[in-house]
């Protein structure tokens, strides 16, 4: 070769034949697909056998043990002149053989690591170990939830029905609580039977995407920069978390669950309602009848009250009457109100430990209370009488006591979550190790970029122009939903709430000769509805939401995401903890919003302008006009071009140029599009397009003082320059000699006390990094 290229896989150096020519590509186009973002690669390349079979093993011979692994790609990086070029991975493609002895191999060199496709396979997101979430399971922690949070207000539960329609009617007269509809504001006096009020089962939990998002990286090993994840776009954007329709716990069996007991009732406090257990020693005789003085027994009897709601639920209760003991089944398969006494001594002669704890087992999830007596008799030798004796009882208590968070996770695959987020908000992942990935908006990270005059090493005197990538038709579009308000809405309208879709026509109203953008997430959308209260036709403060359909049952939406806004409210409602039991919940409370302030509407979640269902106030920060509108209104302006260019860069442009820098060619600057590089000539074919791109706030510059503190750095020189905001000195690609920005300072060596570097205002870049006292 004519120059210094440099391969190594995992450390060792490849042997490189001498006329071989590299070319590596990379591509713009493809820095928002998960799946392909790894864009840079080698068009092959083939590599001498003898050396470089110690590396390969040589793989040729099948026949050897533990040789190398051509399934997977091996760690690699690429040099030009020693400086550093790129990180990425090897893949052994063949080897060519000559008198049946290795004459060479075929390697491809692929970018950094893997796609994040390959890397999440077909995971689902309930397949992430969601332990730190597990919570008890009711009335109380619903309620908390609802009105608090739970977390940190990492998960909430907020008002989305999953069983029914709600509406609201302050008229003490109506005391509607039904299969399908239920009054929810609360009425202060009741008669029996007259409670009404939404169910704390109905209730389904909701986890905000940041959340997800650090699991993710947890569970990956990997890293997302936080320039776009930590902004207040994701503050309180939440996930519904919904697989099935109805409630939690509907049709599933519940398994053996302890019973919690919470209330003495009477008797010797002999019971602990911590551990829901009864602890004491008998004194036994193997004897049935005859039995000596002395002699003790357990009575007891346990009655189980379902709640009215589930008295069809079938249900099983057991017993253990011995530390870790076998369960004893008291009563199988019954339903309804069901006691069961029971009578427990040990036939055989001694004193023994007993530890009584009760269970129940239904098959589905099913609310009860329950009320246990417990009696300690002792045989006098005529009669039994009570040596201790208690009565405790336990209400609105689940048969699912905790709640695995992964088990009510949608049924949803990594890899399409992160799509869908990515597409949302147009975001670019660009891969900076091999566990670490910048991801930022596209505006930011051409922001990031830098201005270089590559003019002298541009063939200029022939080049191509062509239109750019023009588009006819946007579709951008959440999947189908059929929710009841949603169908009314597609009924009405024609489409589904919060889509976009458009044809894109020239002045004269003709469609555009073009493609078609395609923009799908995997999420659905839901319409919220604002109640009304019925005795006087106000509206109250209350939004909710609800999974049914248009016959009123319920159904499992798509995976839904939605700004949960936490509001005080003064239209008290109703939350039923039993038949006849309901709280007051008059406080804040979590609601379902397409916004994420009722007032400011910074943010949305839909790509349409749509009305903002709590105030019917336009929501104008749509999806499409925060994250999409400038990047689409460059691509359609009718100037927009495509130029494709050759040229021959120095190395030190080759290890330094990155895919958002703006290239300058006689004084007219371009974004990059694709580059192909033929690192053995220095030659690169370079697809450009004119930066029509616009950003409409300018990057605050920071004042940062030259003053150096090492004459041997820049010669105490004190001229003052300054930072784009957030950038350190050391990391910092352009120097402004004005606060503006407007302007660059003389070419020289500038420092910052520490470390020294080299402005080159020719082609607007700094380079080098030297501490001050290894300058010379």
């Amino acid at each position: 070769m004519n120059k210094s290229i440099d391969i190594y896989i995992e450390g060792k150096r490849l042997e490189l034949f001498e006329d071989e020519n590299f070319v590596v590509n990379s591509s713009v186009q493809n820095v928002n697909d998960i799946s392909k973002l790894f864009t840079d690669y080698s068009q092959g390349l083939t590599v001498p056998a003898s050396k470089n079979n110690s590396i390969f093993k040589h793989f040729y011979n099948a026949d050897i043990d533990f040789g190398y692994d051509g399934r997977t790609k091996k760690r690699a990086n690429i040099e030009i002149s020693k400086m550093p070029f790129k990180d990425g991975n090897i893949v052994l493609e063949s080897v060519n053989m000559k008198n049946n002895r290795p004459e060479s191999y075929n390697i491809t060199f692929y970018g950094n690591l893997v796609n994040l496709t390959d890397l999440f396979g077909d995971d689902l997101l309930s397949d992430l170990d969601w332990s730190q979430y597990d919570h008890s399971y009711n009335v109380n922690t619903v309620q908390t939830g609802l009105t608090i949070g739970l977390f940190s207000q990492d998960l909430i539960y907020p008002l989305i029905s999953s069983t029914r329609q709600w509406y609201y009617n302050s008229s003490a007269s109506d005391h509607t609580n039904e299969e399908k509809s239920v009054n929810v504001a609360y009425h202060f006096s009741h008669s029996t039977g007259e409670a009404h009020g939404f169910e704390w089962t109905e209730l389904k939990p909701a986890i905000k995407v940041r959340a997800i998002l650090e699991k993710i990286q947890q569970n990956y090993g990997i890293t997302f920069s936080d320039d776009f994840f930590s902004t207040e776009v994701l503050d309180n954007l939440y996930m519904w978390l919904s697989n099935s329709k109805g409630k939690l716990f509907e049709g599933e069996e519940t398994g053996i669950n302890l019973i919690d007991f919470d209330s003495r009732v009477s008797g010797n406090p002999i019971f602990d309602l911590v551990t829901d257990s009864y602890t004491t020693t008998l004194v036994s005789s193997s004897q049935f009848s005859g039995f000596p003085s002395g002699t003790q027994r357990i009575t007891g009897s346990l009655t189980v009250t379902p709640d009215a709601a589930y008295n069809d639920v079938n249900y099983s209760t057991y017993r253990i009457t011995v530390e870790g003991g076998s369960y004893i089944l008291q009563n199988e398969d019954v339903t309804g109100q069901n006691s069961h006494a029971f009578t427990t001594r040990l036939l055989q002669d001694g004193t023994f430990d007993y530890k009584f704890t009760f269970y129940v087992e239904a098959d589905t999830f099913m609310e009860y209370s329950v009320e246990l007596t417990l009696t300690k008799q002792q045989w006098n030798g005529s009669s039994w009488f009570t040596v201790e004796e208690e009565t405790v009882s336990g209400s609105d208590i689940g048969t699912t006591d905790n709640l695995s968070l992964g088990a009510v996770f949608n049924t949803m695959k990594v890899k399409d979550f992160m799509t869908s987020i990515v597409k949302m908000y147009n975001l670019v992942i660009v891969p900076t190790s091999n566990t670490d990935f910048y991801i930022d908006l596209l505006d930011n990270w051409y922001e990031k970029g830098k201005t270089i005059d590559i003019t002298k090493y541009v063939d200029i005197s022939t080049h191509t122009v062509s239109k750019g990538n023009v588009l006819n038709n946007l579709k951008f579009k959440f999947k189908e939903d059929s929710t009841i308000l949603i169908d009314e809405f597609k009924n009405q309208f024609g489409y589904q709430y919060g889509n976009l879709e458009t044809d894109i026509k020239d002045s004269n109203g003709q469609k555009l000769d073009g493609k078609v953008l395609n923009i799908e997430s995997s999420f659905g959308n839901m319409i919220f509805e604002r109640l009304v209260d019925r005795s006087n036709g106000n509206l109250t403060d209350v939004q909710y939401g609800t999974a049914i359909d248009s016959n009123l049952d319920p159904i499992n939406p798509n995976p839904l995401l939605f700004y949960g806004i936490k509001k005080n409210i003064d239209s008290d409602l109703s939350l039923l903890e039993g038949e006849d039991d309901q709280r007051r919940i008059g406080t804040s409370v979590f609601m379902p919003s397409h916004v994420n302030d009722f007032s400011t509407k910074e943010y949305s979640t839909v790509f349409n302008a749509e009305l903002d269902e709590y105030d019917t106030q336009l929501i104008n920060n749509s999806l499409y006009k925060l994250f999409y509108e400038d990047y689409i209104t460059d691509i359609l302006d009718e100037k927009r071009r495509l130029y494709s260019y050759s040229a021959k860069l120095p190395d030190y442009l080759l290890s330094s140029i990155k895919l958002n820098d703006k290239l300058v060619i006689k004084d007219v600057r371009y974004i990059i599009n694709d580059m192909e590089i033929n690192l053995t000539k220095n030659e690169v074919k370079l697809e450009l397009l004119n930066d029509i791109y616009s950003v409409d706030k300018k990057v605050p510059i920071t004042l940062t003082s030259g003053t150096s503190s090492s004459q041997a750095c820049d010669n105490n020189d004190f001229t003052t320059y300054y930072l784009d905001q957030g950038v350190t000195f050391e990391n910092a690609n352009v120097l402004y000699s004005d606060i503006n920005g407007n302007s660059t300072p003389d070419a020289k060596i500038y420092s910052n006390g520490i470390m020294a570097r080299f402005w080159d205002k020719l082609n607007n870049q700094l380079i080098g990094n030297t501490l001050c006292s290894n300058v010379t």
